[in-house]
């Protein structure tokens, strides 16, 4: 009940001005879509750590691992098996620019009850 899932997605990019939205969807419902431009790389994590209760969380997401903003009433519902989508767009479509996920990771801290 009052365990953390850590998502952590390696995404690898084109270095362009053109904004890329790089997200992640809990069964249907978007949790973190950071942006990126002229870098080439990004390792985000977004930490969902439920509040004493299956049904109720606060979410965290960053691009540094550092401070993260989270949302204190967060939505991701841990009692069931859900869908987890790893997402992107780009602003405008230029030919030869590319995103790709390299790889992610699901990690789960128990926590007491």
């Amino acid at each position: 009940m009052n365990g953390e899932l850590v998502v952590t997605q390696d995404w690898k990019y084109t270095n362009s001005p053109t904004v890329k939205t790089l997200a992640m969807d809990w069964n249907g419902s978007n949790v973190s879509g950071p942006t990126a431009t002229t870098t080439v790389r990004s390792n985000y994590r977004i930490s969902i750590k439920n509040l004493n209760s299956l049904s109720s969380q606060s979410i965290f997401g960053n691009t540094t691992f550092g401070l993260a903003a989270g949302d204190p009433n967060g939505f991701a519902n841990t009692a069931n098996d859900v869908v987890i989508d790893h997402r992107c767009r780009w602003s405008a479509n230029v030919l030869g620019e590319s995103i790709t996920l390299l790889g992610y990771s699901i990690w789960y801290y128990p926590g007491s009850n």
